[in-house]
């Protein structure tokens, strides 16, 4: 099946607010840039064949990274849809769910840009689990009931929403809709760089990769 990798990005200098209280504004940017820089480098090598990136953003500075360092593939196997102001991340992936339908996608998976400890093969096992539509997979997040991804097909089975409280949220709407829905759980995808606390599990055991290296870099005192 056709599928329509997704990864919605704020503009780097408004990401990461929850963690105002740890991390100065510069920080903050930095961060959010080293691991969108990471799930993208994980994400674009399985975006081949009938595979395709969308990278959703309202940022410049995105698109311009994302364009070098898709090079020549950009436009055949990765597109950015730029939003013309920051909308939040639910009207980004409903933008790109109707995207994906007009393309002719027969799934949709959404891979937030703050995963700093994902790797190719937690993207493929989410995409090779057999689905029949209507239907759903969802990878949920630690700590908050978030979900931290979710594989759609058709694109739009299920109204997108993210943050707190939305992993019951989704198997409750699938229940009311009749969308069969599996959850598959992957530490790798669990975790994500929203808080204080997310900061402290990362760096509490060894990792590699640039988020690890700037974020253990600053010496934080989290305790």
């Amino acid at each position: 099946m056709a599928i329509n990798i997704v990864i919605p990005v704020k503009n780097p200098s408004a990401a990461k607010q929850r963690l105002s209280d740890v991390l100065s504004a510069d920080r903050r940017r930095d961060l959010a840039i080293a691991v969108f820089d990471h799930v993208l480098s994980v994400v674009l090598p399985v975006g081949a064949g009938a595979r395709h990136v969308l990278v959703v953003t309202d940022s410049s500075e995105i698109e311009d990274r994302v364009r070098r360092r898709a090079g020549t593939e950009f436009q055949r196997t990765v597109t950015v849809l730029r939003e013309t102001a920051a909308r939040g991340e639910t009207a980004a992936v409903e933008d790109a769910a109707r995207w994906s339908i007009e393309m002719g996608f027969d799934r949709q998976i959404v891979i937030p840009a703050d995963l700093p400890c994902v790797r190719p093969e937690d993207i493929e096992k989410l995409m090779d689990e057999p689905l029949t539509p209507p239907a759903a997979l969802l990878c949920p997040a630690t700590g908050d009931d978030g979900t931290n991804a979710i594989l759609t097909t058709p694109p739009d089975a299920l109204k997108f929403r993210f943050g707190k409280r939305s992993f019951p949220d989704y198997l409750n709407q699938a229940r009311a809709r009749g969308v069969t829905c599996r959850v598959i759980r992957l530490p790798r995808m669990a975790l994500d760089l929203d808080t204080p606390e997310d900061l402290l599990t990362f760096i509490e055991e060894p990792k590699e990769g640039e988020p690890y290296r700037l974020v253990t870099g600053w010496n934080l005192q989290l305790t």
